[in-house]
């Protein structure tokens, strides 16, 4: 396996490749070397059962802080921190192989991924090491930059650099990797369970929100104890039930549920190939129970259905899980354009499509500009906003730096970010969030003995699952016009399950305050 590593004074920051996903890990608090050492030898031991010369440690060093760095005094400072890395792991018996790397303002790019946060998380963040796992996080993105850029290394092996390397070796033997041989190389371990990790809930690749209201929620009808709230029988027991996760990510759900549930199937969809490749370890592990399929789920989700009413030998759909919303590995993922703190215009979920956020602004029309900041973003100066734009392309191509220039002349609510509406509108009209949704509540309105269970994180979305399940309840369909009803008056497909959406508890929030919009509202469909 690969680490990076934040080599500090006071905190180690450390980092690892899990399932080609980048993931920082429990930085480790320096008291002394000596107490240092044995804890990275622990972490090092734990994740890669216990042969921690099987490892490979990237450093970072900071060869470009000034800019007389190829004089003599700036290299002897280089030098001086091989030495103290090449004592500290002498400590360990390390005889793995190490790596440095350039980290050269890494702390900044790691500040910059918690601007989004409120200001006691990014304190927190500073002071108990986050902050150096993230940005040995950085060093390890780096050094998968640099292997994919330069020469491919012969036989799948990587270069045998050590230490006591003097400065003309390593530039004479600078061979590097493709990034499919690196990946080959590093990915093929199984990733620990949540409990096996032991880190913190802001080093996974997405925290699963709400995730014990939704297993309060499918137990209401997979384990029933008082259905009569229902209106409807139910059968006491449900042979090989399936629940649809329409938004996988990176399976927290889906392996909470496979765990919980000892006889229920799951079948995931997304349409980020990351997701997918991430979750290929639970076809290992559930083989009858779990399966993928790569695409939205507004066009996936349909044919299932369909399949499953005409196939009486088909899966028995008896859970529909939807949680609409980015996660944070898209988030944290510069690369991906979600961010505002991203150098890139991007916003796709499924790469492989061709709209995207940069064609957007350099390529709208200002009425449709308007329109997506005024529907999708809810911003109130959406007319200013859109003529600035238009303004601004005219002298260059939009880039993130001039939209989040734009992005500061504008009004919005209190505590929020300017950019933050900007680019949630532009992210629903790359994605067609909202288009999405209503296929998706489409597709299941004809169900039946089936839960829906779905989150949202913005009012734009909630109000569109809010007002289709009131539709669902009502028993009379007969027009507004008519004077008595005439259609039976029995027409409800279902019950809504909560009054108000479940939203997370303050120790939710605590552990991960991106979940603090998120609603959960549940309905389910009679059977009849």
């Amino acid at each position: 396996m690969i680490f990076g590593v934040d080599f500090g004074l006071k905190r180690i920051g450390l980092a690892t490749i899990t399932e080609n996903i980048i993931i920082p890990l429990p930085p480790i608090i320096r008291k002394n070397r000596k107490q240092a050492s044995k804890e990275l030898q622990q972490v090092l031991a734990a994740y890669t059962s216990g042969n921690i010369s099987s490892a490979t440690l990237v450093f970072g060093i900071p060869l470009h802080a000034t800019q007389d760095f190829y004089n003599e005094t700036q290299d002897s400072k280089i030098d001086e921190m091989k030495r103290r890395v090449q004592h500290f792991l002498g400590l360990i018996n390390f005889k793995g192989k190490v790596l440095f790397i350039d980290e050269s303002y890494s702390s900044q790019e790691a500040e910059m991924r918690l601007q989004d946060r409120r200001y006691k998380a990014r304190h927190d963040a500073r002071k108990n090491g986050i902050l150096d796992s993230i940005s040995a996080s950085i060093i390890l993105e780096r050094f998968l930059e640099k292997y994919q850029e330069k020469i491919t290394i012969k036989n799948n092996t990587l270069p045998s650099l050590s230490m006591q390397q003097s400065k003309s070796q390593n530039h004479q033997q600078s061979t590097f990797i493709n990034t499919k041989s690196f990946f080959d190389l590093f990915s093929n371990h199984q990733p620990p369970t949540f409990h096996e990790m032991k880190m913190p809930m802001q080093a996974l690749p997405h925290i699963p929100v709400l995730l014990n209201e939704v297993i309060q929620t499918f137990d209401m009808v997979l384990n029933p104890k008082n259905p009569s709230f229902l209106l409807s029988p139910i059968k006491n027991t449900i042979l090989n039930p399936t629940i649809i996760d329409c938004t996988l990510g990176f399976g927290g759900m889906s392996k909470t549920l496979l765990h919980y549930y000892d006889n229920v199937s799951i079948i995931g969809i997304d349409r980020d190939q990351d997701s997918i490749a991430y979750n290929t370890y639970l076809t290992q592990e559930f083989p009858t129970r779990f399966r993928m399929q790569h695409g939205s789920f507004a066009q996936v989700l349909p044919n299932i259905i369909a399949h499953s009413n005409h196939n009486s030998n088909a899966i028995n759909i008896r859970g529909i899980l939807a949680d609409i919303g980015v996660s944070s590995y898209q988030l944290d993922t510069l690369s991906r354009g979600f961010s505002f703190h991203s150098k890139t215009l991007d916003m796709r979920m499924d790469t492989t499509q061709i709209l995207h956020a940069d064609y957007i602004l350099n390529h709208y029309s200002q009425f449709k500009l308007e329109q997506i900041f005024k529907e999708y973003g809810e911003i109130r100066d959406y007319k200013k906003l859109s003529n600035l734009i238009i303004q601004a392309r005219q002298k260059s191509t939009i880039t993130s730096d001039i939209i989040n220039n734009i992005a500061l002349k504008i009004h919005t609510k209190s505590g929020i970010h300017p950019a933050t509406l900007i680019y949630q509108a532009l992210r629903i009209e790359v994605n067609d969030e909202l288009g999405q949704l209503h296929k998706l509540l489409d597709s299941c309105e004809n169900l039946k003995g089936v839960l829906l269970c779905i989150i949202s994180f913005h009012s734009l979305e909630d109000r569109i699952i809010k007002q289709k399940f009131k539709q669902w309840i009502k028993t009379c369909i007969c027009p507004q016009t008519a004077l008595k009803c005439e259609c039976g008056n029995n027409h409800a497909k279902g019950v809504i399950l909560y009054k108000k959406p479940l939203s997370p508890t303050q120790e939710e929030l605590h552990n991960n305050p991106r979940a603090r919009s998120a609603k959960l509202r549940a309905f389910y469909f009679f059977e009849k």
